[in-house]
């Protein structure tokens, strides 16, 4: 039975109108009826009541009847179609913390699915408690956090680590290579908040009761783009900061003098990963092994 012949009879179910029917398929009137009547002959079954000057066109009793095989029909296709194309590549499920998806995860993605072409990714993105959880509930094979994760269950290695450096206009009259924290005004900050060690680090200098002008979970563009006002700053890794200063000759880039620890990412996976998942975590982890330093650039280099 054709796929097609099938898709004809349940547009024209659908519409009650062979011309709407054609246009939703995209293609000829005379095409959907040659279809229409092509799929009848084989199953020797009138579907559609032919009468003269209708404006719609109704289904046979037979005719709505077989809406449901066809709509099985196709369903099953599509399921068959999806195993063929599945045996040709290799599917890896991803976690990650947010800033990762763009830095400095982009190239190492890009040189990751050049030279391994077969690879399938499905990438995720959330904070690192909830990945883990995803780890050990076989939701995804692969997570990328920034906190070590402690479990008989998960495996849980230190891959790189990125400085946090002071992002701010340098309008701001800021002197010096490096700023120390006391001279920011936490009134100012435009405060990520979900670096754990980075909390207390900051509470160590700023009064944990005063509010900073954005809280904000995590967007690159709109925080370094709101850093066109002097008066705000950020803290951000490094590896963020750079590409983001690139791009606006406005922003400067401080160290501090009494700085925070370094954003530490840690890659995590099932201890025992299903035997399905094994291929792909492989060549991840092989990948990763050996180009490691070709996509993040020092001094934010692995562990």
């Amino acid at each position: 039975m054709n796929i097609s012949d099938i898709e004809a009879f349940l547009a024209i179910a659908d519409t009650k109108n062979l011309s709407k029917a054609a246009d939703m398929l995209f293609i000829t009137q005379s095409t959907i009826s040659y279809r229409l009547k092509r799929l009848e002959k084989e199953l020797d079954i009138e579907l559609v009541k032919r009468s003269r000057g209708e404006r719609f066109i109704e289904l046979t009793p037979k005719g709505v009847e077989f809406i449901y095989t066809a709509q099985q029909w196709i369903t099953l296709w599509k399921h068959t179609q999806h195993f063929r194309e599945s045996t040709h590549y290799i599917n890896l499920r991803i976690a990650q913390v947010d800033w990762f998806i763009a830095y400095p995860f982009d190239r190492f993605y890009h040189g990751l699915l050049t030279e391994e072409p077969q690879l399938k990714l499905d990438i995720r993105t959330g904070h690192s408690i909830p990945i883990s959880e995803m780890i050990n509930n076989v939701e995804v094979d692969i997570g990328f956090v920034v906190h070590p994760v402690i479990s008989n269950q998960i495996l849980c290695k230190p891959i790189f680590r990125d400085p946090l450096v002071l992002v701010c206009s340098e309008r701001a009259g800021r002197t010096g290579k490096k700023i120390h924290p006391k001279n920011l005004d936490a009134h100012h900050e435009i405060f990520w908040k979900y670096y754990g060690d980075l909390r207390i680090w900051h509470e160590q200098w700023w009064d944990p009761t005063v509010i900073p002008t954005i809280q904000i979970d995590f967007s690159v563009p709109l925080s370094f783009k709101l850093l066109s006002n002097p008066e705000l700053w950020l803290v951000s890794p490094r590896s963020i900061a750079e590409k983001q200063v690139m791009q606006n000759p406005d922003l400067k880039i401080y160290e501090f003098s009494a700085p925070p620890p370094d954003i530490v990412c840690y890659c995590i996976q099932r201890n025992m990963p299903s035997q399905q998942a094994i291929p792909s975590i492989e060549i991840l982890l092989h990948y990763l092994e050996h180009h490691n330093g070709t996509f993040i650039q020092a001094p934010y280099m692995q562990i």
